[in-house]
């Protein structure tokens, strides 16, 4: 895929550690994940459309609990951009894994529907990469 997300997150997290929250706001850098491979390494039928994921397959890098409902933005040019809302995982940063987050694209018409003034803006992304995810199978998909 290519795409890097940044990840603002309120919790510190390495994996099976309780950690106390940190008192300033945490950022972490993970690469995309297409929706084909996360699917599959999260359970066929987990992530539907409305989803976008992120993560470090080899581990050690995620959102966790407790970050819930944060921004997950993407720099599109020189704009940054909210492309995801924090939503679930399989425990925190562990390998073959990626963090699920809800795709704020997907939720555009209610977005706009609910705001009366200051209407937001939005892009449109064209990648002109090789979706290396459509490739991607798995028993069950």
């Amino acid at each position: 895929f290519g795409l890097v997300a940044t990840v603002y997150v309120s919790s510190s997290c390495i994996p099976s550690v309780a950690l106390p929250f940190p008192q300033t706001l945490q950022e972490v850098e993970v690469p995309v994940v297409g929706n084909r491979q996360c699917n599959c390494l999260n359970g066929v039928g987990t992530v539907t459309d409305n989803m976008i994921c992120a993560g470090v397959l080899a581990g050690g890098k995620d959102s966790c609990q407790g970050d819930s409902g944060g921004p997950m933005v993407s720099k599109q040019g020189s704009v940054w951009v909210q492309s995801g809302i924090v939503s679930f995982g399989f425990g925190c940063a562990r390998p073959n894994l990626p963090g699920v987050y809800s795709r704020v694209s997907r939720y555009q018409s209610w977005i706009k529907s609910r705001i009366r003034s200051n209407s937001p803006g939005f892009v449109q992304f064209i990648s002109s990469r090789l979706d290396s995810d459509s490739n991607y199978t798995c028993p069950g998909l």
